[in-house]
C-alpha cells in the first residue's frame, strides 16, 4: 500500500513471483522479489551494535484461542480460495 503497482496486479504477482517461488521452477524469482522490496524493509536484531543491549531475553508464550463464527467463516473462505 505504500507503493501501489510495485508488485503489479495480483494475477501478475501470483504468476511472476508466488507460483514461481512455490513451484520451484524459477530459482531467480525469490531473489528478484527480495531485490524489489528490500528498500522498504528494515530489520534490526538485538545483537546489532547499539540496539538496546539492556533488553532482557525474549519471552514467548503460546495461547490457544477459539475463532469466532465470523472468523471461522473468513478463514474457511480464504482456504477454499487459495487451494
Amino acid at each position: 500500500w505504500t507503493t501501489p503497482g510495485l508488485l503489479g496486479r495480483l494475477g501478475t504477482f501470483r504468476t511472476r513471483y508466488a507460483a514461481a517461488v512455490e513451484g520451484g521452477n524459477d530459482p531467480g524469482a525469490a531473489e528478484r522479489l527480495a531485490t524489489l522490496v528490500r528498500p522498504f524493509l528494515l530489520r534490526r536484531r538485538k545483537s546489532d551494535p547499539g540496539i538496546a543491549p539492556e533488553l532482557p531475553p525474549k519471552t514467548e508464550t503460546d495461547r490457544a484461542v477459539s475463532l469466532t463464527a465470523e472468523q471461522t467463516g473468513l478463514y474457511e473462505a480464504v482456504v477454499r480460495e487459495t487451494l
